[in-house]
């Protein structure tokens, strides 16, 4: 089945609801609140925001394993590579084996940890740093916006 449009329900502590079309707010990056434009960051940092903001944005697979699997299998679609080459970015590339990949990642969204942004932010590329840092601010003020703004700023 082809999907032919995504959406973001916003909730608001009023009880107003907002429903934003993804694309929406990938292009607009002038909201402090938006999306980044990944094409604009190197390959590794686009590719591994990818896969933590498929995992973050899962609603459909109750095991984060199964988050884990979907979002590499959306993260290889979207970018048109081989899984090993998405493995590769979130691991190897991060001087991670995949268990701390996953870790990380999982206390990002669920704890409000801050250790997978500072890694990221540790290994942005020299020609993209600019685009790289402000992806991985906006994709981790976006998590934590859509896990309700739990997490206290660190």
């Amino acid at each position: 089945m082809k999907l032919i449009a995504e959406y973001i329900l916003k909730i608001y502590q009023d009880g107003s609801i907002e429903l934003v079309p993804l694309g929406d707010i990938e292009d607009n990056i002038e909201d402090d609140d938006a999306l980044p434009d990944f094409s604009k960051c190197s390959s590794r940092i686009a590719q591994v925001l990818n896969v933590v903001l498929e995992i973050a944005l899962d609603n459909q697979n109750t095991f984060f394993e199964d988050k884990v699997t979907e979002a590499l299998n959306k993260t290889v679609k979207k970018f048109g590579l081989h899984p090993s080459t998405i493995v590769d970015k979130c691991t190897r590339q991060l001087s991670l084996v995949m268990d701390e990949f996953k870790r990380l990642v999982y206390s990002s969204i669920e704890e409000g940890d801050d250790t997978l942004e500072k890694l990221l932010l540790s290994k942005v590329g020299a020609h993209t740093r600019k685009a790289d840092e402000q992806a991985i601010k906006r994709v981790f003020k976006y998590i934590k916006n859509i896990k309700g703004g739990i997490y206290s700023e660190k």
